[in-house]
């Protein structure tokens, strides 16, 4: 796992001195980047590849804010988010992300030593709290500023100061497809999804079958809407039983391949 993220921050790096807004590189962690813009402002670039949650996403805010510099987060598509196209429930800490990033989270994915940045977005159904997911543009440095977000009312409530992109000019997609030795997609492993719905049932990700059921039978005494009576309850709970039946038909895979 630490191989791909060498080869997404050396890509990032390339980027960043490619970048005519860029003054200069401060400090390279791999997964946490420290830049200077030519105007004045400090971002600090963190690469995220294992599980957060919100409380981590307010500390790394908060802690950042206090030094004067403004966070740009990029999340491993493969391990952390749903697949494009994708018809999809957030939850808390991506909703939080979805809120100051503007219905978009910030992804990087590699393929052998090629690596692309681009927005995953999250396109709201009227009505609904589902998402349509969308894999966007790969970024363009030259498009990157920083302002500050009001929130109030979600996961997170308070002024942030953020990074974003104003603009997303070339087609990810068009770019991956011709960069570099390998013109076949990058694979995205069907495992980010079966993440997202053992996260959605709460249980581990070795959890077992008993564990499983036993979840969502908990789950389900409490978003029926038999028994609950809230405006999203219908929704949750369907979202908890596809979460649930594809758990299953992962675990009878796996049986299966034994």
């Amino acid at each position: 796992m630490r191989i791909n993220l060498n080869w997404v921050n050396q890509h990032l790096i390339e980027e960043l001195y490619s970048a005519p807004i860029v003054n200069g590189v401060l400090h390279d962690g791999f997964d946490i980047v420290l830049i200077d813009l030519l105007g004045g402002e400090q971002i600090a670039i963190h690469l995220i590849e294992r599980d957060i949650d919100v409380s981590v996403i307010q500390a790394v805010l908060d802690e950042n804010a206090a030094h004067g510099r403004y966070t740009l987060f990029f999340l491993w598509s493969a391990m952390l988010l749903p697949e494009h196209g994708e018809r999809y429930l957030p939850y808390d800490w991506m909703s939080a992300l979805l809120d100051i990033y503007g219905d978009k989270i910030y992804a990087f994915e590699n393929y052998g030593q090629n690596a692309w940045l681009f927005p995953v977005h999250f396109e709201a159904e009227a009505g609904s709290l589902w998402r349509n997911v969308r894999y966007g543009e790969v970024v363009d440095m030259a498009a990157l500023h920083c302002q500050t977000i009001h929130t109030e009312g979600g996961f997170l409530n308070g002024a942030w100061r953020i990074a974003t992109f104003s603009d997303e000019p070339a087609p990810y997609r068009e770019r991956r497809q011709h960069t570099g030795k390998h013109h076949r997609e990058p694979p995205r492993s069907t495992r980010a999804a079966i993440f997202a719905y053992y996260d959605l049932l709460g249980v581990a990700y070795d959890a077992d079958l008993e564990t499983v059921k036993r979840e969502y039978r908990r789950l389900a005494l409490q978003f029926h809407p038999d028994y609950n009576k809230a405006e999203d309850a219908t929704e949750r709970m369907q979202a908890i039983n596809t979460a649930y039946a594809k758990i299953i038909e992962h675990l009878g895979a796996n049986a299966a391949e034994a």
